[in-house]
């Protein structure tokens, strides 16, 4: 009786440090959507653990240091940021509301670890601009050619069965590989990485059917 509560104390200690990490379908918390401009790439949350250990297993040998693998190096990529904004009009008339946007900062560089392995990485912080003109359907359109320095109002309409957001996306440069730690031989840490670098950002304004 008393081995079983032994190991049944060992069995909820343990169970009580598990955690399960917040879903991304990117593996970014900062985008909603990543995707390769060369579609044989995968990102690094789309990787098998059996392509993972594959690539490591490769990895030569060294008595100290690191040993490296690049799976891909400043890959093209696009990519779908924070939400700004969201309304769903279900009715049969179009409704017309103001908004304020402010500022809307961003991480320069996002970085994805799967394993044991350090990754040396600045995450310097940004601003989205909104520049340029932007069209959608039912004639909506926002025009500014400066940053915005502290908020921007603006008038919409949602048409009905009409879902309008508005969004930030861009450009950004991904590379990705696979590293190994060695201390005398004897592999330390090990594990794969992802860096996505943000080159350009702007707002998106979509309109859907809903």
């Amino acid at each position: 009786m008393k081995i079983l509560l032994f190991f049944l104390l060992i069995f909820f200690g343990n169970a009580a440090e598990l955690t399960v990490e917040p879903y991304s379908k990117t593996g970014h918390d900062q985008f909603a959507e990543l995707e390769f401009e060369n579609p044989d790439k995968m990102l690094l949350v789309e990787m098998t653990d059996y392509f993972i250990d594959l690539n490591l297993r490769e990895l030569p040998k060294k008595f100290w240091g690191t040993s490296n693998k690049y799976y891909c190096k400043y890959e093209n990529a696009t990519y779908v940021g924070e939400t700004v904004f969201s309304r769903s009009n279900k009715t049969s008339q179009q409704y017309v509301f103001n908004y304020s946007l402010s500022e809307v900062e961003y991480y320069e560089r996002s970085i994805n670890i799967n394993g044991s392995v350090n990754i040396d990485g600045k995450r310097k912080k940004d601003k989205v601009e909104i520049s340029g003109k932007v069209n959608v359907n039912g004639g909506i359109s926002i025009e500014e050619s400066n940053r915005i320095t502290e908020s921007y109002d603006m008038k919409i309409t949602v048409y009905p069965n009409k879902k309008i957001t508005l969004r930030v996306a861009g450009e950004a440069k991904i590379s990705s590989g696979f590293s190994k730690s060695y201390v005398f031989w004897i592999c330390t840490k090990k594990g794969a990485w992802e860096t996505v670098d943000v080159v350009t950002s702007y707002f998106e304004l979509v309109e859907e059917d809903v």
